[in-house]
């Protein structure tokens, strides 16, 4: 079964606790957003206006009572620049500016009875000192707000004059780049099919859920021992149930036959064959699986999406061991290699 996402195991040797998780099978090139620096802040944002413009054309008598309500999903915060500081911070680092603000409902009770329900939008601004080296993006996100309360402020009369309200909102500031990282990588994640009943006649999914990798140079397959004569390795490539492609045959020398702008001997499609050196009437046909266990006392699964090296060990007249990447395939059974026979 695919290697799993999850913590890794643990074993204790010598006193030294080691994680058990498999040895990675490839190096990827990956496309993600690298955080170069960030932090989180609360702040506390506010608003005020005047009651006549809070509730035109309402009067507000003495001793009304206001409530607060933060609105779901109208708080926002944006990037507004960097700050000029003196002295200036160490090169890189820069006194950003962001603007945060998210709205609430204020009702006011005369009595118990709502007699005016206005919405105000509270405003804050933060500054971080942050490490923003040029190519980057600042950029901010809500992780909360709300815990708002408003009040009536009154005239020397006693009578309200002013609606005042404040609230606390938390966000985390990032700066961030698109870079291409080099990462240790078991291959594509692998998804398991769902529990279901399938559907006769239709295939789910219709083809790999992940596009083909590139062998960082051409892919190969090789006879050991070599052969006493030229023999001819052919791969079939099935792209859907109706179409094939058909690559080679290219003829092995010193044992190895090299496939030239193929990218890579694709798992789950390519089919490797070739007659066997003892007996040319005989064909060994070897079709690349999607994953496999290794030949070792405790098996591995590896990840055989993308293979760039096959090698075929003939151990008796017509049988094979079969390397794929550089790892003896097993049967899952602990050190037991598979075995292939020509036919």
């Amino acid at each position: 079964m695919p290697i799993t996402p999850g913590e890794c195991g643990f074993t204790v040797i010598a006193g030294v606790t080691i994680p058990t998780c498999p040895s990675f099978t490839a190096k990827d090139c990956i496309l993600v957003n690298k955080v170069y620096d960030q932090c989180f802040t609360e702040e506390l944002v506010t608003s005020q206006i005047p009651v006549t413009s809070a509730c035109p054309g309402v009067t507000i008598p003495a001793g009304a009572t206001v409530g607060c309500f933060a609105i779901t999903n109208s708080a926002t915060c944006t990037y507004a620049g960097t700050v000029a500081v003196t002295p200036p911070l160490t090169p890189f680092f820069e006194e950003v500016l962001v603007i945060n603000s998210f709205d609430v409902s204020a009702p006011i009770f005369v009595a118990g009875v709502t007699v005016c329900e206005p919405t105000l939008t509270l405003t804050g601004a933060a500054r971080a000192d942050l490490w923003v080296p040029p190519g980057t993006t600042v950029n901010c996100d809500i992780l909360s707000f709300g815990d708002c309360t408003c009040t009536l402020l009154a005239s020397p009369t006693g009578l309200p004059v002013v609606l005042a309200c404040t609230g606390k909102i938390c966000k985390e500031v990032q700066v961030t780049a698109p870079v291409k990282l080099m990462v240790p990588s078991y291959g594509f994640c692998e998804v398991p099919a769902c529990t279901f009943l399938p559907q006769p006649g239709f295939a789910c999914p219709p083809e790999p859920l992940f596009p083909p990798e590139r062998c960082q140079s051409d892919p190969t397959v090789t006879l050991s021992p070599t052969p006493t004569i030229a023999i001819g390795v052919k791969i079939t490539r099935v792209i859907s149930s109706t179409t094939s492609d058909v690559i080679g045959p290219v003829i092995t020398v010193g044992g190895t036959a090299t496939f030239v702008g193929i990218g890579g001997i694709e798992g789950a499609l390519d089919t490797i064959s070739f007659p066997d050196p003892m007996n040319r009437a005989l064909t060994v046909t070897f079709a690349v699986p999607i994953e496999f266990a290794d030949a070792s006392a405790t098996p591995i699964l590896h990840d055989s999406a993308t293979v760039c090296s096959v090698v075929f060990v003939e151990i008796s007249s017509g049988t094979f061991e079969v390397i794929l990447n550089g790892f003896l395939v097993g049967t899952g059974v602990p050190s037991t290699p598979l075995l292939i026979t020509s036919s």
